[in-house]
């Protein structure tokens, strides 16, 4: 690449010519003038336009974990490692997918008989948990970008063609996209899962098959109808699948059908079903008035007759025991997340109460579970909560004191703005919105959103 010419010859419009660099030029020396240069300036790509990065690294060497260079194929082929992954995905994500049975998968996935894009898919979620010492720019909760771009184009080759495994993997990259607050993304990939469910006939219990696949494709069915319950509710659009769903079985007799052995059916319903009749309920009340006292009876009692699902200290003890903790903290989570939009119109003490059990299932989790709720639901769930116990914290505890304060308020109201600033219905649509965009959020910055999305 030739060299600048010095100031001198530029100005005469005359060759520059040097011995070698740094030197002065042949007329400057005949001269015995100041040889002077004028340096381009150098342009380094900005980070904002940089190429995403396309590969993993590593900050130093560790010992029994070699990735190569970084690309998804060499995460999987790292076996030990990409094994770690996948039980990340099943602590992290089994209170709320019920499609894959931890035992049946890990057993299968030993003798390669997992499809790639559901192992891409399950470790793009995972991989943000993961403490291998990952050399990044950004935070931890961006790391699974890139193997979802690579789950994603896997998918994309088997987009027409109904299988499970596809069915599986959209249900995943949905989760993906839902946990970053991308619902209409999600809601697509959502009824491509619900649109296979249909076509695979998963729907239809009277099927002759084996029990455990026939069980395996229940539990498919119930995850593709809670998330597409939930994500239809943010978009206030009607759900995929309004078919009837059919029932699950409870985990031990899950367990003991999978080793052939007679099955007692000693709880009536399991906990991940709850969580998915609770979704039903979670439906009507959103769509339907919420002052309907049918639907407050029904919710006040709704286990009266089921002990062994009450929020009580021998039942956490048990699944604390099973290990399924998480999901049984989340179902009590998502009741008291009914309970708090039922008698969100009054924000009188019920609701107040609901919103004081849903912190302390937060903090039993965090003291007691060792780990915390980060599911795709617990962004709104936490947040409405956050917004009914600050109101509460404003409410005093006199009956005289309250009645005060809402007359104040109500004059203020009628004096001073309009009746659009105090409508709870309009106030509830922006905290859930708010709710699902809660994983968004940076944790390196102390939930702070930077970019352009701090003027949205």
């Amino acid at each position: 690449m030739p060299r600048n010419a010095c100031t001198s010859c530029r100005l005469s419009k005359v060759r520059c010519l040097s011995q070698r660099p740094g030197d002065k030029c042949k007329r400057c020396t005949s001269r015995n003038t100041t040889c002077s240069y004028v340096h381009a300036p150098q342009h380094y790509p900005s980070p904002s336009s940089a190429s995403p990065q396309s590969c993993y690294a590593l900050q130093h060497e560790t010992v029994g974990l070699d990735i190569g260079g970084g690309r998804p194929e060499e995460i999987l082929r790292e076996a030990q490692f990409a094994q770690s992954l996948l039980l990340l995905y099943f602590s992290n994500f089994g209170d709320v997918h019920f499609l894959f049975d931890e035992e049946v998968f890990l057993r299968r996935y030993a003798l390669s008989e997992v499809s790639e894009m559901v192992l891409f898919a399950m470790m793009a979620l995972s991989i943000r948990f993961s403490v291998a010492p990952f050399r990044e720019a950004l935070s931890p909760a961006h790391r699974g970008e890139i193997l979802f771009e690579h789950a994603r184009s896997l998918v994309k080759e088997e987009w027409d063609r109904p299988s499970i495994a596809a069915a599986q993997a959209y249900v995943l990259l949905a989760t993906y996209k839902l946990l970053y607050g991308g619902a209409r993304q999600a809601f697509l990939y959502l009824g491509f899962a619900a649109n296979m469910v249909k076509v695979l006939r998963l729907l239809d219990t009277s099927a002759e098959i084996d029990p455990v696949r026939l069980e395996c494709s229940r539990r498919l069915a119930s995850t593709v109808a809670l998330m597409d319950r939930f994500v239809s509710l943010i978009l206030r659009f009607t759900p995929h699948l309004t078919e009837r769903i059919p029932t699950m079985m409870a985990d031990d007799d899950f367990w003991a059908l999978k080793r052939r052995e007679p099955i007692v059916l000693c709880r009536k319903t399991s906990v991940s079903q709850e969580i998915v009749n609770l979704s039903e309920l979670l439906v009507a009340v959103s769509r339907q008035n919420n002052n309907s006292a049918e639907l407050r009876s029904s919710f006040r009692n709704r286990w009266a007759d089921e002990p062994l699902q009450q929020y009580t200290t021998t039942n956490l003890e048990y699944h604390r025991q099973k290990d399924s903790l998480r999901s049984f903290l989340h179902m009590h989570m998502l009741y008291h997340h009914i309970g708090q939009l039922l008698y969100f119109s009054n924000l009188g003490h019920e609701c107040h109460a609901h919103a004081r059990a849903t912190a302390d299932i937060v903090d039993y989790a965090w003291r007691e579970g060792d780990f915390d709720i980060h599911n795709y639901m617990a962004g709104q769930i936490l947040t409405l909560a956050s917004v009914v116990l600050s109101h509460a914290l404003l409410m005093k505890p006199s009956v005289e004191d309250e009645r005060r304060k809402h007359q104040c308020l109500d004059e203020w109201e009628a004096k001073t703005t309009t009746s659009q600033v105090f409508e709870k219905e309009s106030l509830l649509d922006e905290i859930t919105f708010l709710g699902s965009q809660f994983e968004k959020l940076d944790y390196l910055s102390a939930g702070i959103v930077m970019g352009p999305r701090t003027i949205m």
